[in-house]
């Protein structure tokens, strides 16, 4: 089934200095942290985190959950949480 998707970055001034202090960490990957809002045929919401290296992974990702558990995606929005 195909779909389109919005993206967006979410971040708040407690977050940049989180990412302050994530950068001077060393990272073994390059994944992050994404926000799924899923709206079906319904009306429902479903709302989850998935950790992946882009906007497509990630929508990937949500597209095989949302099969897995028999969701029928209406409308997907992902926002990268920093």
């Amino acid at each position: 089934m195909e779909h389109s998707y919005m993206t967006s970055v979410l971040q708040s001034h407690t977050e940049v200095n989180n990412n302050q202090k994530r950068a001077n960490r060393s990272c073994e990957s390059n994944n992050q942290f994404y926000l799924i809002c899923v709206v079906d045929f319904d009306g429902e919401y479903l709302d989850f985190t998935v950790e992946a290296s882009s906007y497509s992974q990630a929508n990937a990702i949500a597209d095989s959950y949302c099969e897995s558990v028999e969701v029928y995606i209406y409308e997907m929005q992902i926002y990268l949480l920093n």
